[in-house]
């Protein structure tokens, strides 16, 4: 250790009168913005009445798309503050945008599942025809990005992956 690493330690162990800055990175040094179902629900609902209008002809009450957007904007309004003291960050930037992505497609599964629901499909078959694209469309970035395709055949991992994939899939 050098003599800055141990004079940190020490100052932790005999808890010496040290101002909290020499031990840690304050939080004003710290970017970070908290996406949590909160703003993603409040976005899916609000792009899910878009999405069944554009793609089902559906009408949206005027009442109904007050209420999505407001909802929306009053818990984006939450994290405004987080946004506004990183908002030359690249990768925040970058965080906010796969998020808003992420939900955009959370909306666009819940319009297949209600062109499913309306054309009568089983909800077993539905299942099956999901968790295929989502197989195929995970091999293909795997793929792309030249992940290498590995199996852990131990028997506990082998028992966890098959209990998940009955109780994610038939029960």
């Amino acid at each position: 250790l050098d003599a800055t690493e141990r004079e940190i330690i020490g100052n932790v162990i005999e808890t010496r009168d040290v101002s909290v800055s020499t031990l840690m990175t304050p939080r004003t040094g710290i970017f970070g913005v908290e996406v949590q179902e909160g703003l993603a629900g409040a976005a899916r609902i609000l792009l899910n009445l878009i999405n069944a209008r554009f793609f089902f002809g559906i009408p949206v009450e005027a009442r109904v798309l007050l209420a999505a957007v407001t909802g929306t904007l009053g818990v984006a309004l939450l994290f405004l503050p987080e946004l506004e003291a990183a908002m030359g960050d690249r990768t925040v930037t970058h965080g906010v945008l796969l998020a808003l992505g992420a939900t955009y497609l959370a909306s666009l599964g819940n319009m297949a599942a209600m062109r499913n629901t309306q054309s009568g499909m089983p909800v077993v078959t539905a299942n099956a025809y999901g968790m295929a694209y989502g197989t195929l469309g995970l091999a293909l970035t795997a793929f792309i990005r030249g992940a290498p395709v590995d199996f852990d055949p131990s028997w506990p991992y082998v028992v966890s992956l098959l209990s998940l994939s009955l109780a994610g899939t038939s029960l």
